[in-house]
């Protein structure tokens, strides 16, 4: 491969999305030059392909390992120093699943620095674990090991690793220091998706990201660690579910793990955010009157008769299960659209924040903003649901790589802006391909391959936003003689004998 080649993937592991200009500007060569370059790569590339899309240069998943395995296949190292950010992060990683002492030599070392830098590095390591109630114990002779609470230092763990998957280049770090492989959680996700299939659910497209390297992760300190643990968990009892003996399954060939380690990585799973799921875990009576509190709290402060009372009693039970196992695991979820959502939703996130009290009760303590964000896209997609006034003439669907709230709010925002498509549901970006059948339009939140028209689109439409796309949708019919046919018809069905239709149709599209 080119050495230019190289530098170019290695600009494009590093860079999540990136605009065309900057980057002829960076390599100081024309937009012509790097759409050439591109070409080149994709012909070498045997996965999806790197896609430019009005001037941004996007990269899917997919396609950022196809490029990572094209550059280390010729022994290319990716990393020569770390951001300081990512750099203690490894650190407490190495810390944690090395599970002895590492002298301040070979932590430097490890991460390309000074001794005078790592020391920097390990007081401010000893801060933030300090925050977690952990330790980092110093001995002159062996230098540094972490002790505490197991099951803190699995939540910990737990949380630096999805930290580290979610930055552009994150699996990267992990794949090249050793830490997690890219091949070693290639199995684990075979597995998840087999547990998908077995308990009938969905997880979102970034949750089938992470999980399966904290899972390894937390496989990894289990059998280093090597010792009994306990962890309270007498609230909700899942040891005796029809789903746990399935979720242990996931887990065969790792001899090691004990009772403990099992239920504790089941708990990681279903602590994820869900697209959909039909889990019967935690049936308990005191869920169900919580969320009839809250629905009626709503309905008070709100002043409205919620509809489908039922569906969305349903919804809201989705989505508190897994927000009691988070609690139980004591971690919080990452909702990038918190400070978003309440500045443009402040009336209903403060007032699904004061009907969630029956939920703090359950729980013992007050739920965080990005529960009660999410929470709130919950109530705010069921409240924009409407009679549909118009017959709907086109077929649509919605992608997300986020969890069930965040995509349902956006389906919901959708079909009030286009009555005349029929939207036919929100679905992570995996299951395109199952999906995606006779369909005119694709909404996504990341850039998708279909034959279907597509508009990459926000989390959370705007006032600018909404108009720049209705203008979008509306030029896409306009530029399309068989949209704009299918459109025309449907205005002209009453007036044309069913027998001409076909007949009309072939000479109007003809004609456009």
């Amino acid at each position: 491969m080119e050495q230019n080649c190289k530098e170019f993937i290695t600009y494009l592991l590093l860079n999540r999305q990136v605009n065309l200009k900057n980057v002829s500007k960076n390599f100081k060569v024309s937009t012509e030059a790097i759409s050439i370059q591109i070409t080149k790569i994709n012909h070498l590339l045997k996965s999806e392909p790197i896609l430019i899309d009005h001037d941004m240069i996007f990269v899917t998943d997919a396609c950022r390992e196809a490029c990572y395995r094209l550059l280390t296949a010729e022994e290319q190292q990716l990393f020569s120093f770390y951001e300081v950010n990512i750099r203690r992060k490894l650190i407490m990683i190495k810390l944690l699943l090395h599970n002895h002492y590492m002298s301040l030599g070979a932590l430097a070392e490890y991460v390309y620095v000074s001794k005078n830098t790592m020391l920097t590095d390990v007081k401010s390591i000893k801060k933030s674990m300090h925050e977690f109630e952990i330790q980092l114990d110093y001995s002159r002779k062996d230098g540094y090991a972490v002790s505490g609470s197991e099951f803190l230092i699995r939540n910990l763990l737990a949380e630096l690793i999805r930290e580290v998957v979610q930055t552009p280049y994150g699996k990267f770090v992990l794949d090249e220091k050793k830490l997690i492989t890219v091949s070693e959680v290639f199995l684990l996700k075979k597995r998840l998706e087999k547990v998908e299939s077995k308990l009938q659910i969905t997880f979102t497209d970034e949750q089938m990201e992470e999980l399966p390297y904290i899972l390894h992760g937390i496989i990894k300190r289990a059998k280093v660690a090597n010792k009994k643990w306990t962890f309270k968990i007498e609230m909700y009892d899942i040891k005796n579910t029809r789903e746990f003996p399935i979720m242990k399954e996931m887990f065969w060939g790792y001899d090691f793990l004990s009772e403990n380690d099992l239920l504790y990585l089941s708990l990681q799973v279903l602590a994820s955010n869900l697209v959909e799921s039909a889990l019967h875990f935690s049936d308990s009576e005191e869920i169900a009157y919580a969320v009839d509190e809250f629905i009626r709290l709503l309905e008070m402060y709100f002043a409205i008769e919620i509809i489908k009372k039922n569906e969305f009693k349903e919804k809201v039970i989705l989505h508190v299960r897994p927000a009691i196992y988070r609690t139980i695991l004591g971690f919080q979820i990452n909702n990038p659209l918190k400070e978003q959502f309440i500045s443009e939703y402040t009336p209903t996130f403060n007032i699904v924040e004061k009907a969630s009290k029956p939920f703090e009760k359950l729980v013992g303590h007050k739920w965080s903003d990005e529960e009660i964000v999410y929470l709130s896209m919950i109530v705010l997609g069921w409240m924009y649901q409407i009679e549909e006034t118009k017959q709907p003439i086109f077929r649509a669907v919605v992608l997300c790589k986020s969890g069930t709230s965040i995509s349902k709010l956006l389906l919901e925002n959708l079909k009030t802006m286009f009555p005349n498509i029929d939207f036919q549901g929100a679905y992570a970006v995996r299951q395109l391909n199952t999906v995606a059948k006779d369909i005119d339009f694709i909404f996504t939140t990341v850039p998708v391959q279909s034959n279907a028209t597509i508009f990459v689109i926000p989390s959370i439409l705007s006032k600018d936003s909404r108009q720049i796309l209705r203008e979008q949708v509306d030029k896409a019919i306009e530029m399309d003689s068989h949209k704009k046919t299918k459109e025309l018809l449907a205005m002209l069905k009453d007036e044309i004998p069913e027998e001409k239709i076909c007949q009309v149709q072939a000479k109007v599209e003809s004609f456009f």
